[in-house]
């Protein structure tokens, strides 16, 4: 069974992680978060399938 944990910190009692990424400058952050993003994307898309985002306009004749 999966149980659901919160934590509430204040500021004086932030873990050291918080700490570390203080140090960092904004531009480091953000490429941090982007990797991040892009290996939950790749994890999450390899079993989903898409479909092809080309889309062709066919004319048809009356019938």
């Amino acid at each position: 069974m999966i149980k659901k944990k919160v934590e509430i910190y204040t500021v004086q009692t932030q873990p050291k992680d918080y700490e570390y990424w203080l140090t960092k400058t904004p531009v480091e952050r953000l490429e941090a978060v982007e990797y991040l993003r892009q290996q939950y994307g790749n994890a999450s898309n390899e079993n989903e399938s898409r479909f092809q985002r080309v889309f062709r306009v066919i004319k048809r004749t009356k019938r």
